[in-house]
């Protein structure tokens, strides 16, 4: 498939002080086998840069923001998407090390060893099967959640959206010492119907398989996933970063937009 997708994105500043050199990123799209970017527009024109597990981010940089001023950017991106949800790239030894730490939303709890233990001696690809089954059989699927629990407050409260079930994933496989990492993005049903998603990828016999458990999905994951961001080095990577000083955070007021069309 191939789509076109526009986000729109507006800062504006909410005090009545000048506020200069502010500096931030904006995610525009991740490196991964299944998708190709054909062409990447920005308006006003902004530098991009390429940082670690293949995130591409617009630079943001504002050095006088007046008092209660409004910016506005848009990123057009035309992404093509496939089927193959497999790839072969290669596992740094470093990096595999990051992939199986403890993290924050990716908490090694005492309510997780007892499953842990039982499947420890499967093959690793049982072990992403059990996993899955595990996960959908203790989480209930809700939607729309304003809040990202994380792996230890949904075994508490027992359901979650698509960042609960691949949280609570990571989790166990990174205790089964399988490396995982999350993948934010979008799953497309339809134009004017395109939801914010989070799936995972799981290095299992020198492969990086997709995996989404929400969805109940291993390895077949079709054309309709849309990757914008990876998280594995770091568990709550922004899709949108802005850093000044001398104010407090909320300042500046964040609105972001996202419009996604099938082109072909």
């Amino acid at each position: 498939m191939i789509f076109k997708i526009i986000y729109k994105l507006k800062l504006q500043n909410q005090c009545d002080r000048l506020i200069t050199n502010i500096n931030g990123l904006w995610a525009l799209n991740t490196k991964v086998p299944w998708q190709h970017v054909r062409k990447i527009t920005i308006q006003p024109l902004m530098r991009i840069i390429h940082k670690s597990e293949g995130n591409s981010f617009a630079r943001l940089k504002i050095k006088n923001f007046n008092p209660n001023e409004s910016r506005e950017f848009t990123a057009e991106l035309i992404v093509e998407t496939n089927r193959n949800f497999i790839s072969d790239e290669s596992l740094k030894i470093a990096w595999k090390n990051e992939y199986l730490k403890e993290r924050k939303f990716w908490e090694f709890i005492p309510d997780l060893q007892e499953f842990i233990t039982s499947i420890r001696s499967h093959p690793d690809d049982e072990k992403i099967i059990l996993t899955n089954k595990f996960v959908n059989s203790k989480i209930k699927l809700r939607t729309n959640l304003t809040e990202r629990l994380g792996a230890k407050k949904v075994m508490q409260t027992l359901e979650g959206d698509c960042d609960e079930f691949s949280d609570l994933t990571i989790s166990i496989l990174r205790q089964l010492l399988i490396p995982a990492r999350r993948i934010v993005g979008y799953y497309y049903k339809q134009d004017g119907e395109t939801i914010g998603h989070a799936w995972l990828e799981a290095y299992v016999n020198g492969k990086w398989i997709q995996i989404d458990p929400a969805l109940n999905r291993l390895v077949n994951l079709n054309e309709k996933y849309i990757a914008r961001l990876r998280q594995g080095f770091k568990s709550d990577i922004s899709v949108i970063s802005v850093n000044f000083t001398g104010f407090t955070p909320n300042i500046i007021k964040i609105d972001e937009t996202t419009e996604i069309y099938k082109i072909r």
